[in-house]
């Protein structure tokens, strides 16, 4: 699967990059990101004037851990944050592209996120803590 959803804990809500740089820090990775991605979204390769800086994360023995930056377009950061979409009624459009970008069908989209949901929903009764050292390279 090209695009994938990335359902932060909700224990980790409001714990990122973002929340602990100043937003002049925050903008110049953010354009690092960006130029370094020649202004194409990551994930379905198209142009755009104005791209996201969307945090990877890897979680392992309770650390949630920052392992990658990724410019991508609104669509489909739209899609990585499923569960804000569905809060913000976006979920109609997020499912749509989730399916177009993946070349999946509406079942196997809905299946795939019932499976991130219960990962979320596990990831969530613990309390991660936050490894960001990845900017310390940028």
């Amino acid at each position: 699967m090209k695009l994938t959803l990335d359902l932060v804990p909700s224990t980790s809500f409001y714990q990122n990059a973002r929340s602990v740089l100043t937003k002049s820090e925050w903008k110049k990775i953010r354009d690092k990101v960006v130029e370094s991605c020649g202004n194409k979204c990551e994930i379905c390769n198209i142009y755009y004037d104005n791209l996201d800086c969307h945090e990877v994360w890897e979680y392992k023995n309770k650390i949630q851990k920052l392992v990658k930056l990724i410019g991508l377009c609104k669509d489909c950061h739209q899609v990585k944050h499923f569960g804000l979409a569905e809060i913000n009624g976006k979920r109609k459009e997020a499912l749509s592209h989730l399916m177009k970008v993946n070349k999946i069908s509406k079942k196997q989209a809905e299946d795939y996120i019932i499976k991130q949901f219960n990962i979320w929903k596990q990831r969530s009764l613990k309390k991660w803590t936050l490894d960001i050292s990845l900017l310390n390279d940028i």
